[in-house]
């Protein structure tokens, strides 16, 4: 995962080539990834944590942890307003390009 980071805040545009040529593409997808990157490393500690206590047979707080996970999700995905669902303006139509 840290090296995953340092890719991605050192060359982030060479990944976001492999999906899009644009030029701005890229370029929103560049700054995407090295915003997000910085996540990384948390989540390999996450990962090596849960992996630590299933380990030792203490399966309760991997289990907790994926539960929490999963409600926060739906919450999140079931709590967002209309406007933030894709392809949808912020008057619940769909939004066609310019």
């Amino acid at each position: 995962m840290a090296a995953l980071t340092l890719v991605c805040q050192w060359r982030p545009d060479l990944l976001a080539r492999g999906f899009a040529s644009d030029a701005d593409v890229v370029r929103v997808g560049a700054d995407d990834l090295r915003i997000m990157s910085w996540n990384f490393v948390a989540i390999g500690l996450i990962f090596t944590c849960s992996g630590l206590f299933q380990a030792m047979g203490n399966t309760w707080p991997a289990l907790a942890g994926g539960i929490a996970r999963v409600l926060v999700l739906c919450c999140r995905w079931h709590g967002s307003p209309p406007a933030m669902a894709c392809g949808s303006s912020s008057s619940g139509t769909s939004a066609s390009p310019p």
